[in-house]
């Protein structure tokens, strides 16, 4: 049976409409082919030609045409000749990243009362988004920013590079302290991970009263 093999093993990429190829050489005698199959988690692909081009005998890589977050995952190669059927000795990993769509949630959720003086925590929660850690956060209160965190001075020549960046201060949360009327109204939050910056959440009301 075949000795079959896929490259590369791990692939990042985005939703910008690309073309990914994933590469299935093989070795086998006889030679010629009966048959080539992918699988993707396990699980045989159809491979329709609006999607996918190769995966046959005679050109078995696979093209993923218009790459999108539903293409992520664990890709095999099985090739077939007339002794027999031989699966990819290992597996190739498509990563697909793509920027985060996030709820704000207030804790606590029900309203509060000014004269008590409490202090509300607003998160914004990653819904969805590859990868979900948030590197950045925009803050709204109605249509004004109210900040951007976190708030600190990155500068390139850092320790470690990257620390000014994160500044210890998780940018998904947002301390509301001795919360009164004028914290009232609809908080939005916008995130933004390594890929790109996401689209700003549904608003969540902070009732005062």
């Amino acid at each position: 049976a075949p000795v079959v093999s896929v490259s590369p093993e791990n692939t990042t990429t985005n939703e910008t409409a690309q073309n990914i190829l994933i590469g299935c050489r093989y070795t086998a005698n006889p030679l010629e082919l009966k048959a080539v199959y992918w699988m993707k988690n396990g699980k045989n692909l159809t491979l329709n030609r609006e999607k996918y081009e190769g995966g046959t005998p005679l050109h078995p890589p696979l093209i993923i045409k218009n790459v999108t977050r539903d293409d992520m995952g664990e890709y095999v190669c099985a090739c077939m000749n007339d002794v027999g059927l031989s699966e990819s000795e290992n597996s190739a990993y498509l990563n697909v990243q793509y920027p985060p769509t996030v709820e704000v949630i207030m804790d606590p959720e029900a309203p509060v009362k000014a004269v008590d003086g409490v202090n509300v925590t607003a998160m914004c929660n990653v819904v969805a988004g590859n990868p979900p850690t948030l590197l950045k956060v925009r803050w709204f209160l109605g249509d004004d920013l109210l900040k951007e965190l976190p708030e600190c001075n990155y500068t390139s020549n850092d320790v470690d590079g990257y620390g000014g960046l994160y500044c210890n201060v998780d940018p998904s949360i947002l301390s509301l302290v001795t919360v009164d009327q004028s914290f009232a109204g609809n908080y939005t939050c916008r995130g933004m991970n390594i890929y790109d910056w996401g689209a700003q959440s549904e608003p969540t009301e902070l009732v005062v009263y």
